[in-house]
């Protein structure tokens, strides 16, 4: 019965790959442009023509010309053939040696400091090229993403990200102090220690502080996803070439980088999801062991993040499903997915059903009541030229690389993924889904970090096969692989500098369009923890949005209120204190709102406006005043 109703649908997504995807992409695009016309929006119609048109036409330009000159996708361009001298490893070493000084002796990441990573990620792809083992190429691979993730958050003196680190930090700091796990008062997390936990052994046990624990640990685990994700879609692919290319690519993606540096309980679960994955490949054999850490690895994601475990399990029932479509069993068996609901469902009814209360039936509550229309934010200004790189490379080689290994794989779990990368591509690429207030409710960023790995064997496999067929004279071959290593480099650099969703390069003063830097000086630190001191009850607190995180976060049981500086509201309430970071305002700006929207303000007016009020403290780096 089930195979008489899977193969209609086989035989419809097997016809819609071989003679509809073309037009079907193309006109997609078309009705999108239609759909923000008819709605009176034609900004929307603009940005999304630019964001998201642009790049499928040009990657349907290059499957019609496949097409046409009937020119076969294939791999050989990963094969060993550049006369390039083997020292490339020691110029690897040598750039590496050289952005380390880049970045300690300046105090801080500086263009030149960029451009050697650039450099280095161009090198990682000649390795491939000259025939560099893969236990070299993974050593170079994980250097370099240390570089980056210790570049930022050692580098300065309290990274903060998007705030989120700060309650982690005391999160940890309490267990740390105490020897035991979390308060019931702190829901989220009281019956989800693993992460704080793991931070407070590590202080413990290198003398460090929690602070210097949760970085160093936090990313040395992030590091491991450069063996997972490469063991993963070796064993997927079976071409060490293609899965080293899809590895840095994975490295160099802009969620990918964010969340090494953020390195919160989201991101320490997404490291269990992708072994989780690999897991799932080993166990194709029924071996007691691989079972064993699958149960031990599933355990480590439950007890780390919240709700990681949900979005993992929906994503993981679409490539289910995927998969019978194509007609493999081979990657999920349905008793893997009965497991990866059963633990996590359990937890929560009898360890944290508060949890389940506060957070995931608001959520779901809060998605049904709210409606489905796109922000008005949306679509109103144009992004930066940097954006435009990096989103054009990801969704031209993401649309290729679907067609390419549907139409060229043998192998049914390497369609089953091409497919699975097709239905969930609205998730992952800009789109009218991720614009809606419902993508913000159930977190849709969220489910971008768990696709990464995914996303970056879809584009390497359209970078390949997109050069592959453009001429077949030997002589091109040089210049088609100089081409993937600009692909390369060019990735990695936008992805730092990209300047929404992923604030990667706000440190870096020339990439004043980032926005507002995401570190404390020790000055600013100093200073709000002095005011903090100060503080008396009930009292009303303003400030920029990370200086209130910081300040909130140590308010289990809060005895005054918080709230970031609206520009538009200057008329606080009396007896409240007025914290304002001067020096950031003058410089790089600070993160307040402007009629509840969050931006980026750097006007010294805000400073001029509270001058004539009661000083209550004052440094190098910030004032509070009374108001």
């Amino acid at each position: 019965m089930r195979n008489i109703i899977r193969k209609p649908i086989r035989e419809v997504v097997n016809r819609f790959f071989v003679s509809l995807y073309v037009p079907v992409i193309v006109l997609g695009v078309s009705i999108g442009v239609i759909i923000g016309l008819l709605m009176g929006r034609p900004d929307l119609s603009i940005i999304g023509f630019l964001t998201v048109g642009v790049p499928v036409l040009f990657a349907a330009l290059i499957i019609s010309f496949q097409r046409m000159t009937k020119r076969s996708f294939n791999s050989s361009l990963m094969h060993s053939s550049m006369n390039i001298n083997k020292s490339i490893s020691k110029i690897f070493i040598i750039i590496y040696c050289m952005s380390l000084v880049a970045l300690i002796i300046p105090q801080g990441r500086v263009w030149y400091y960029i451009l050697s990573l650039g450099l280095l990620a161009g090198l990682l792809v000649l390795s491939i090229f000259v025939g560099s083992s893969p236990l070299v190429l993974l050593s170079f691979l994980s250097l370099t993403l240390i570089n980056i993730i210790y570049g930022v958050t050692l580098n300065y003196h309290l990274y903060h990200g998007f705030g989120d680190i700060f309650p982690h930090i005391l999160y940890s700091e309490i267990i740390y102090d105490s020897g035991s796990i979390l308060p019931q008062e702190i829901v989220h997390y009281s019956t989800f220690p693993l992460y704080h936990i793991f931070v407070a052994m590590g202080s413990h046990l290198f003398g460090a502080s929690v602070q210097t624990s949760l970085f160093l640990l936090t990313g040395a685990a992030y590091i491991s996803l450069v063996w997972i994700v490469f063991s993963m879609f070796h064993r997927l692919d079976d071409n060490t070439g293609t899965a080293m290319l899809t590895t840095i690519l994975f490295l160099c993606n802009p969620y990918v980088i964010f969340y090494g540096t953020y390195m919160i309980t989201r991101s320490m679960a997404f490291v269990g999801i992708t072994l989780l994955f690999l897991l799932f490949l080993k166990m194709k054999t029924e071996n007691s062991y691989w079972m064993f850490l699958f149960l031990l690895v599933l355990l480590f994601v439950t007890l780390s993040h919240q709700v990681s475990i949900l979005q993992f399990l929906f994503l993981f029932g679409v490539l289910l499903a995927c998969s019978h479509i194509v007609g493999e069993r081979l990657i999920i068996k349905p008793m893997h997915l009965v497991i990866l609901s059963v633990a996590p469902a359990l937890h929560w009814i009898f360890f944290s059903l508060d949890f389940v209360e506060v957070t995931i039936l608001n959520r779901i509550v809060g998605g049904v009541s709210t409606e489905a229309q796109v922000t008005d934010t949306a679509g109103q200004s144009l992004h930066h030229a940097i954006y435009y790189v990096n989103t054009y490379i990801i969704i031209l080689l993401s649309v290729v690389g679907i067609y390419v290994i549907y139409t060229t794989s043998d192998k049914k779990w390497l369609r089953a993924i091409a497919l699975f990368g097709l239905v969930t591509a609205p998730i992952y690429l800009p789109s009218p889904i991720t614009s809606i207030p419902q993508a913000d409710i159930f977190r849709f960023d969220r489910f971008i970090l768990i696709l990464s790995p995914f996303v970056s064997y879809l584009m390497a496999r359209g970078l390949i096969g997109s050069l592959s067929i453009m001429s077949l004279k030997k002589r091109w071959g040089p210049i088609k692989r100089m081409v993937v290593v600009l692909v390369i480099v060019l990735f990695l650099l936008s992805s730092i500098l990209i300047p929404v969703n992923t604030p990667n390069g706000a440190d870096i003063e020339e990439a004043s369009w980032t926005g507002p830097p995401v570190h404390f000086s020790n000055s600013e630190q100093q200073g709000l923890e002095q005011i903090d001191q100060k503080l008396v009850s009930n009292e009303n607190i303003y400030s920029d949005h990370y200086s209130i995180r910081y300040l909130e976060r140590n308010t289990l049981e809060p005895e005054n209120e918080y709230e970031t500086l609206d520009i538009n509201n200057s008329s606080h309430r009396s007896n409240s204190v007025v914290v304002l970071r001067e020096d950031s305002l003058r410089t790089d700006g600070i993160m307040i709102e402007d009629n509840a929207t969050r931006g980026e303000y750097n006007d010294i007016s805000l400073i001029e406006h509270h001058q004539s009020s009661n000083k209550i403290y004052s440094n190098e780096a910030l004032v509070g005043y009374n108001w």
